[in-house]
Parts: C-alpha cells; structure tokens; sequence
C-alpha cells in the first residue's frame, strides 16, 4: 500500500470505528463474565444478544423510539439469562448444551417473527429511528479527542460500565459474595449466602446486557434488523472474557483488539488489493482464534464456572 492508502485507512475514523465495533462486545462480555463469575457458563450469548437486536428493532419500530427499544432489548435479553437460569441453575442441566440449545432457538424464532410481523417490502430492510445527535460537551470541545469521540451514547455508556462492573465486583460486599459463588460454592452456602438468588440474579443481568450489545447492532450499527446479524459477535465476547481473564478491563482490552481488527477489515477491502474480500471478513476471528491460542493454559477460570450447585441434604 502506498503512503495515500495508508492514510486512508490509519486515521482518526479508524479510532471511531473501532469504538463502534467493540461497544456491543463489550456489554456481551461484561454479561457474560457476570455470569460466569457466578459460576454459571454462558454459553447462549449468540441467541440471547440476536434476541435483544430482534427485541430492540421491534420496539424500536412499534414505538418510533429507539431508546424504548434499547429498553425492550434490555427485557428480551434478561428473558433469555432467566430461561437459561431456570435450565443451568435449577434443573442442574449441562450449562454447555443449554447455551447452545438457546443460540439455536433465538436464531430459528428471531428470524420466524421478522418475516412474519416486519415482512420486507421491495427488498428494502425495515429501518429504526434514530437517537438523536448527543455528545459530551467537555470532550467533544478537545482538540483531536473531539474528533475521535462518538455521539451514540450507548458507547460512553459500555465504557462506564467497564468502571461500574469492576468496582462492584472487587470494591463492593455484593461483588465480594458473586465471586466467592463462583469460587467454592459450598463454601459460600454453609457461610449462609443463597446460591440459588445470586446464580439467578447474575444470569440475568448477564443476559439483560447481552441483549444490550444486540440492541446496538440493530439500532445504531445497522438501523435494522437482518436474521443471524450478530455473525458470532456473541462468541467473540466469550473469547474477550478468557482473554481479559475474567476481569471487566482485561475483557475491555480484548473487544477492543477485536473491535480494531473489524475496522481495518472494513477499510482495507475497499483499497481493491486483489484480495477476496472474503480473507479480510475472516480477520476478527482470525485474531480471536489467535488470541485463544496464546493463552491456552495460562488462565485460571472461578472454580465453579459451569459446574451446577446441588444443595446437600441434612
């Protein structure tokens, strides 16, 4: 690539691009993490986070809000953590096989009920209503990082929640008594700590934010819904979650490696290298599997992560 070329693709769009790509997999890997700091692996994040794009559009449309559908997202996706609590938690079923049972419902249902009430006319996809124009005022005012800032505001909010997650999890009682549940269960049981309310509760906010990283597909990435369109953005934050060892800034670090791998393979297909487009589609989850591979073996998962809690009988 010449020097041109290089520019076109290295500058401060790629930083908002990159921004863009990570804001849904962060949300989906700091609910996830969430979840499996409890001790429940939450393999269903494709479904539940395709479930909260549906979900979102479809309030979205019927409301002609997109913060409405933000919050129909927010419910769709905490539906979706509850089923798999009632699955992984109560019934003690593999947590393996109910994740991947919930990514196979959600993609079947999400695209049955988009073809049947939000039916395509002329080809053209149903669009969703804009946000509105929003910006921080103190950022957006620097020079150069005002360039770089987003207006959607879904994106300050996934980065405050990095702050959020990690200070209640390793700053706060609450957090204290989710880790100690996914560390020894039983342990946590005799101490008097209910596993059953906070497998619950963690699952479900885990899903609620999975559904969140959806909603920002359909609502500020695409302004629509098309079927399967989280295109294993649900496993990628899995991936963020192992990479960043289970801790809100490590998985942080990871969306956004990913994130930036997504938007370089946008902008180098359009430099007409003579590539397939195809080998640079491939490249976010080239990087993924690249990742996982460097650290094979040297991350330690919470101990009870996927393991089912059955309370001993006095």
């Amino acid at each position: 690539m010449n020097q041109a070329a290089l520019q076109s693709v290295f500058n401060l769009s790629l930083l908002t691009a990159t921004l863009g790509s990570a804001t849904p997999l962060v949300f989906v890997a700091l609910g996830a993490l969430i979840s499996e700091r409890s001790g429940v692996m939450n393999i269903g994040t494709e479904g539940m986070m395709l479930i909260g794009a549906f979900t979102g559009m479809a309030v979205a449309v019927i409301t002609h809000s997109a913060w409405a559908g933000v919050a129909g997202a927010i419910i769709g996706g905490a539906l979706g953590g509850f089923v798999l609590a009632v699955w992984a938690v109560t019934l003690a079923t593999d947590q393996i096989v109910v994740g991947i049972v919930i990514n196979l419902i959600s993609s079947g249902i999400t695209t049955f009920l988009y073809q049947v009430f939000f039916p395509q006319t002329g080809g053209d996809l149903l669009r969703t209503p804009p946000f509105g124009t929003w910006s921080v005022p103190l950022l957006a005012n620097l020079p150069g990082v005002g360039q770089i800032v987003v207006e959607n505001p879904l994106v300050y909010v996934a980065f405050v929640l990095v702050v959020v997650v990690s200070v209640f999890l390793f700053r706060t009682p609450p957090g204290l008594v989710l880790r100690a549940v996914g560390e020894s269960a039983r342990s946590a049981d005799v101490a008097g700590i209910n596993i059953l309310q906070v497998r619950y509760a963690a699952t479900i906010v885990g899903g609620a934010l999975a559904g969140l990283g959806g909603s920002y597909l359909s609502l500020v990435a695409a302004h629509a819904f098309q079927p399967n369109m989280t295109a294993g953005r649900g496993f990628i934050a899995l991936a963020a979650v192992i990479f960043g060892r289970w801790r809100p800034g490590g998985a942080l670090i990871a969306c956004l490696l990913f994130g930036a791998a997504d938007a370089f393979q946008f902008r180098v297909q359009g430099l007409g290298l003579g590539i397939p487009p195809l080998s640079f589609t491939l490249l976010p989850y080239l990087v993924t599997l690249a990742a996982l591979i460097g650290i094979v073996g040297k991350v330690i998962a919470p101990a009870e992560d996927g393991k089912p809690y059955i309370k001993e009988e006095v």
